[in-house]
C-alpha cells in the first residue's frame, strides 16, 4: 500500500493575500503607486488652498484610496473566503487533499482529482505552499494542516513523485 497524507485547511485571509503579493507583484505595486501620486496630489492641492471646500473632501479621497491600494491583496482575500462562506451556505470553506495513487481535492460539494504529472511548479509563500498546474490553477497546501503525515514526509513523497521538480524549503 503507497503512502498516503491528508491535508485539511480552513483558507485565511493572510493566506491568500501573500499569494496575491508574490502572484501578482506588478499589479500590487502599480496600484500602490498610482494610490501615492493621486495621494500627493491632493494633498498638494488641499494645502495650495489650505484645506478649504472641497479640498478637503478630495485630500479625504486621496488618503482613502491610498489605504485601499496598502490593503488591496487583503481586502480582496476577505472578500472571497467570504464568497466561498455565502456559498456553503455560512459555513467556514474546509479543504480537504489527499495524497495517494492521485491527489484528491474536496472542497464544499466539489470533488475534483489530479494526477501527479499534471504538476509543473512548486511555490512556497509566506502561509501556505502551492502546487502548480498552470498560472491559474494550484492546490493550496498549509504545512501546519496536515492531519495525516508530516509536511516533512510529504516533501520527501513528492521527491519521489516528482523528481525533475524543485521543492522550495
Amino acid at each position: 500500500m503507497e503512502e498516503r497524507f491528508v491535508c485539511e485547511y480552513t483558507p485565511t485571509v493572510k493566506m491568500l493575500a501573500s499569494q496575491a503579493r508574490k502572484r501578482h507583484p506588478v499589479r500590487v505595486v502599480v496600484f500602490l503607486l498610482i494610490g501615492i501620486v493621486f495621494f500627493s496630489y491632493m494633498l498638494h492641492c488641499a494645502l495650495m488652498f489650505h484645506f478649504q471646500g472641497i479640498w478637503s473632501l478630495f485630500f479625504l479621497i486621496g488618503v482613502t484610496y491610498l489605504l485601499w491600494s496598502l490593503a488591496m491583496p487583503e481586502i480582496n482575500a476577505y472578500l472571497a473566503i467570504r464568497r466561498m462562506k455565502k456559498g456553503l451556505g455560512g459555513e467556514d470553506p474546509l479543504c480537504k487533499i489527499t495524497f495517494g495513487e492521485s491527489i484528491e481535492i474536496k472542497e464544499g460539494t466539489i470533488r475534483i482529482i489530479w494526477e501527479y504529472s499534471e504538476i509543473n511548479r512548486i511555490h512556497r509563500y509566506k502561509h501556505s505552499y502551492v502546487l502548480a498546474k498552470n498560472k491559474q490553477l494550484g492546490i493550496i497546501l498549509d504545512p501546519n494542516g496536515f492531519t495525516e503525515g508530516t509536511f516533512e514526509g510529504f516533501k520527501a513523497f513528492l521527491r519521489q513523485k516528482l523528481p525533475a521538480l524543485q521543492i522550495p524549503e
